[in-house]
């Protein structure tokens, strides 16, 4: 059997575990940083269901189709932490 790529992207953020938690859990926020660095400021919509749990931010994304696919959403994913990190700068 063939495994799919996966990525894991772990980043140790300058906010407090609060702020991160915020950061991704309330949807007034979460829309200015989320996507990548391309994305267009109002193309982003959320609606939250969250649980509190952690301080340190570790993202598992996998079953990718291939390795293209793979790189691709890494580099958004890498993207995305950049902004999120900009949002607490």
């Amino acid at each position: 059997m063939l495994t799919q790529p996966s990525l894991t992207i772990t980043r140790r953020l300058n906010a407090s575990p609060a702020k991160v938690f915020a950061a991704w859990t309330d949807a007034e926020k979460i829309i200015r940083w989320f996507g990548p660095a391309h994305t267009i400021d109002g193309s982003v919509q959320a609606e939250m269901d969250v649980r509190v749990g952690g301080t340190l931010l570790s993202l598992n994304h996998g079953q990718f189709f291939d390795q293209a696919a793979r790189d691709g959403h890494e580099r958004g994913w890498l993207g995305t932490m950049d902004k999120l990190e900009r949002f607490f700068a």
